[in-house]
């Protein structure tokens, strides 16, 4: 895969994440109406993480632990509400893997 490849496939990526992320909206910003470009920092250090999640389990920690680190652990709520998020993620982590 050349490099112009690799980087459009971590930009799909990238999109898809988002694409997620926003849908599940775990902060609640969206739906109290913040710009749909509001998650784009904990994305971009969500992403690296993405790769050394082990399992959907171990990914749903990840996601929780990145949402109290940019946050706060009041406001990120708990772990089990990044469940749905987490499978999303995990079904879509092949293709990071693939880069």
């Amino acid at each position: 895969m050349s490099n112009a490849d690799k980087k459009k496939a971590f930009f799909t990526l990238r999109a898809e994440v988002t694409r997620l992320v926003n849908a599940a909206d775990p902060i609640g910003l969206l739906a109290g109406g913040a710009p749909s470009d509001e998650y784009s920092p904990e994305i971009g250090t969500l992403l690296p993480r993405l790769r050394r999640a082990s399992s959907e389990a171990h990914l749903r920690q990840i996601l929780h632990a990145q949402f109290v680190e940019w946050f706060d652990a009041d406001t990120a709520g708990t772990e089990s509400e990044y469940a749905a998020l987490a499978a999303d993620l995990w079904g879509i982590r092949k293709k990071w893997l693939a880069l």
